[in-house]
């Protein structure tokens, strides 16, 4: 009778026959390719540009007077007759240059914790619940005071 080749009994004394146990870090997985362009570098500055337009001539309706306040101690041009939030470009500009390009996204365990940046592949919920089920209501749309509960 001859030996037993391979097979469950099989004993690797080679190290390509006993492989490292893969080592992938998979909560900060990083997006390999370099983003797809939709749009030329002139048509995402002449987007920019008549955004920078829209706030700074026709401004955005600000409903809290909170934020009306704010506004206008960071200099922009507030209608309180309009409640219309007229915003400088300089302003703007000013919030882009200082704005992180890197925020940590905190968890209770710092091993989950992520980095919310260019490149960065973040997998999780996109938004509310769509439908909820529960034993006293059963199934229906979801709702704002569902997404709460469930959180």
């Amino acid at each position: 009778m001859s030996a037993r080749r391979g097979g469950r009994g099989r004993n690797p004394k080679t190290p390509s026959d006993n492989p490292a146990p893969r080592s992938e870090n998979y909560r900060q997985l990083r997006h390999p390719f370099e983003p797809q362009k939709v749009f030329s570098d002139d048509a995402i500055a002449n987007i920019h540009a008549m955004a920078l337009r829209v706030v700074e001539e026709l401004g955005i309706k600000v409903l809290l007077p909170e934020a009306r306040a704010l506004y206008s101690s960071h200099g922009a041009i507030v209608d309180a007759d309009s409640d219309m939030v007229r915003i400088g470009r300089d302003i703007i500009e000013t919030a882009l240059a200082t704005a992180p390009r890197s925020i940590r996204l905190r968890a209770a365990s710092t091993v989950r914790e992520q980095a919310f940046e260019p490149g960065a592949m973040l997998f999780m919920a996109g938004a509310g619940c769509p439908n909820v089920t529960d034993h006293e209501r059963g199934r229906r749309p979801g709702s704002l005071n569902d997404y709460e509960e469930t959180i």
